[in-house]
């Protein structure tokens, strides 16, 4: 998916693709879900998230892992960026408040629901699957 949008396919946020968008404010999410989506596998691997509450543990850790990637890079990346900069300085925010406030908070709710279909329908095919395989 990351390869393909880096080769220009359209399909990060507003139809966005190629080297721009990748490392753009927002590249720190889409590398942060490679990093957070290999730690949930290495956990699903070790029997980790064979349970519910150990299935919404490791989705919450991956989140994490995406949240701080996206978190890091858009603070750096908006801190040479002259509307980011003004935004920050006309609320009195430094640019980590700036980039929680713009790049975080606003997608806590959402991801939530998110994360639960995840794992409600995760976890659905995961039984369905183990009863085909037991078959």
């Amino acid at each position: 998916y990351l390869a393909m949008c880096f080769a220009g396919v359209p399909g990060f946020a507003n139809f966005a693709g190629g080297p721009a968008a990748l490392f753009g404010l927002t590249g720190g999410f889409l590398f942060g879900f490679l990093v957070g989506v290999a730690v949930l596998g290495f956990l699903a691997d070790r029997g980790f998230t064979k349970s519910w509450i150990g299935a919404i543990i490791g989705l919450l850790i991956c989140e994490v892992v995406i949240f701080t990637a996206g978190f890091f890079w858009f603070a750096q990346i908006a801190g040479g960026m002259e509307w980011a900069t003004a935004k920050a300085a006309a609320n009195g925010w430094s640019m980590w408040e700036l980039t929680w406030n713009e790049a975080i908070a606003p997608f806590i709710a959402i991801d939530a629901i998110k994360l639960l279909l995840a794992l409600v329908i995760g976890k659905g095919l995961l039984s369905r699957a183990s009863a085909i395989w037991k078959s």
